[in-house]
């Protein structure tokens, strides 16, 4: 009888032992789901944290370097701006605002290659900086000038030739088996001539002069410092002058270009951002310039 009756508490003891053990169980079961799914949804917030700061990042970097662009463009065409003999506004330009300063630098266009128009042994001389061997060269040079030609002819009007140059010469430049982005960097397509303007062109770009040497490449530097230092001996009025006297001045051209080239730079969140614009001077009441690429 006894024990029977101690059976029947073991028996009952096991069963609440196996159901309280079955409930623990269920409940670390619910506790694990719901620690996952909050862990997911915390992980899907701060994703959409993340992203959302980043397109206002994006979107506030966009918005400071077309401020900072149009800035430039205008102190261009503004005649009240005090330039330097090479059209560049002369103070450092920064456009200040208060979220954070646009770095902005500004080319003449007229330093640069045309590679349209360019001198044959200019422009040969730049394909060559950029990998092109002898043996391609000719064929690559007459393709590239039957490209952009082609392109040049599609359209009636001057504005709209810039337009479409600008645009698709991308897609000439591509079809070649040559580095299009360093290209870029000593050529373009909105000089019009067929040499370069020294009181503009970069080291690069003289570098590249048919001729030019080490010595005379200094000296045209030297003379630009002394123009920037106010230093009117030996300024750049009368540095083609100088050049004619001393070397047969074949690729130089005293043209200052009305289309310029001006990149923007800004820093937002840590991260660095910049934009590049070619801009045209139209000088019109209406328009004072016209934006013929961007990237």
């Amino acid at each position: 009888m006894i024990n029977n009756r101690n059976s029947q508490r073991n028996n009952l003891r096991n069963n609440c032992s196996d159901s309280s053990g079955f409930a623990l169980l269920a409940v670390i079961g619910v506790m694990a789901i719901v620690m996952a799914l909050t862990l997911s949804l915390a992980q899907v917030n701060l994703s959409n944290v993340k992203a959302t700061m980043w397109d206002s990042r994006n979107q506030q970097a966009a918005y400071l370097l077309d401020s900072g662009l149009r800035y430039a463009a205008l102190s261009i065409a503004s005649p009240r701006i005090q330039v330097a003999s090479n059209a560049i506004p002369k103070q450092k330009l920064v456009y200040k605002n208060p979220i954070a300063p646009v770095r902005l630098t500004i080319e003449n266009e007229a330093g640069r290659i045309d590679l349209a128009n360019s001198d044959t042994e200019l422009l040969a001389s730049a394909l060559r900086s950029v990998g092109v061997s002898e043996s391609d060269l000719d064929g690559i040079q007459e393709s590239l000038r039957r490209g952009i030609q082609g392109l040049t002819f599609s359209e009636a009007t001057p504005s709209s030739v810039t337009r479409l140059k600008v645009r698709d010469v991308w897609s000439v430049l591509r079809a070649l088996p040559i580095d299009s982005d360093m290209l870029w960097q000593v050529a373009t397509i909105g000089n019009a001539e067929t040499g370069v303007n020294p009181a503009l062109a970069s080291p690069a770009v003289l570098a590249l002069v048919p001729g030019l040497s080490s010595a005379q490449q200094q000296h045209i530097l030297a003379s630009r410092d002394n123009e920037s230092r106010g230093k009117r001996k030996e300024s750049l009025i009368g540095l083609n002058r100088l050049l004619a006297e001393t070397f047969e001045n074949k690729y130089f051209t005293g043209r200052v270009s009305s289309d310029y080239r001006i990149k923007a730079a800004v820093v937002v969140a840590g991260h660095e951002y910049s934009k590049t614009w070619i801009v045209k001077m139209v000088n019109q009441a209406s328009q004072l310039f016209e934006i013929t690429a961007q990237w």
